[in-house]
Order: structure tokens, then sequence, then C-alpha cells
């Protein structure tokens, strides 16, 4: 399975972030609710994360993600 998100944080801002939810059972976030609540594995950011574009926050980001 794939997620497709947009972010103006860098990638590992974001991972240690969820990463950090999920360790301490934080609803605030829906993927580490996802993940707890479906027993799913995790893993290295380098090993489940990966960039599909890099472009700057706005019209364009959007415009990609749609």
């Amino acid at each position: 399975m794939a997620y497709i998100g947009q972010s103006g944080r860098s990638i590992d801002t974001r991972y240690k972030e969820r990463i950090r939810y999920i360790k301490y059972n934080n609803p605030q976030s829906a993927y580490a609710m996802h993940i707890l609540q479906n027993k799913h594995e995790y893993g290295p950011a380098k090993d489940t994360l990966q960039l599909l574009k890099a472009c700057s926050k706005g019209t364009r980001m959007s415009c990609w993600e749609n």
C-alpha cells in the first residue's frame, strides 16, 4: 500500500514525528493510529519512505498530489 501526500517539511522531520506518535500512542496522527489499530509493522525511513517529487510548496505541489 502507498500513501501520497504533501508536506512543506522534510521527510526526516515527518518520519521522526510519526514514530514519536506511534511510540506514545498519540491520537493526533491518523497515520500512527492506523499503524497501531491494525498492528502494522513499520521500519526505518530509508526502507519505508520514498520521495516521489520534490517541488515548492503551494499550487505546484497540489497539482502533483492530484
